[in-house]
């Protein structure tokens, strides 16, 4: 440990900003590089390691030990780091903090549905709805819906994931119970 340099590098979504992993590189007093095996039994003179997206997700605890150069050089990060949960829609809404995101008692992500969207736009003097996000706008829901399902299917495209080009999908991630009963029984005493 002592005269040991350590290096580490951190790697972030460059689209949400979450950390996603990090590179460390330990130099020896004697200028030589530790060595770290991978999750494959492979050495190398880094130590790549990746978030755990929980047991749920990568089947597995702890950490998750990856290749070296897994996420490219410290100066040429690799462009699309992969979501490892199957996520849904509202739980990528949810990750980029949209506004529209409603939570149930447990956590669990909500989107509202193209139409109520569309009903609480407001009409410009044209008599087309107006998307307060990009401005744009529709004579009709259609037209919404199709410019939505394409932004969709953008983020799908993105985060290397299936689950956002089709709504309903189920949640990738576990949430509580939000139901507030308190389940177990109760231990009764007789007097004797």
């Amino acid at each position: 440990m002592f005269g040991q340099k350590r290096n580490v590098t951190k790697f972030y979504d460059p689209e949400t900003g979450k950390f996603v992993g990090k590179e460390v590189v330990v130099t020896k007093k004697d200028g030589t590089k530790k060595q770290y095996k991978d999750r494959f039994g492979k050495s190398y003179d880094a130590k790549t390691k990746i978030v755990n997206p929980g047991l749920t997700q990568s089947g597995g605890a702890g950490k998750i030990r990856m290749e070296k150069g897994y996420f490219g050089s410290a100066d040429k990060p690799k462009p699309n780091i992969k979501s490892f949960a199957p996520i849904n829609r509202p739980e990528r809404a949810d990750d980029l903090k949209d506004p529209n995101v409603t939570k149930d008692e447990a956590g669990k992500p909500s989107i509202p549905t193209y139409q109520r969207v569309f009903d609480s736009m407001k009409t410009n003097a044209e008599g087309k709805k107006v998307n307060p996000r990009n401005n744009s706008t529709y004579n009709s829901i259609d037209e919404f819906i199709k410019e939505s399902e394409a932004w969709w299917a953008g983020q799908a495209k993105l985060t290397d994931n299936i689950n956002l080009t089709k709504q309903n999908q189920p949640y990738g991630r576990e949430y509580g119970s939000s139901n507030k009963k308190k389940s177990g029984f109760k231990m009764r005493y007789q007097k004797k």
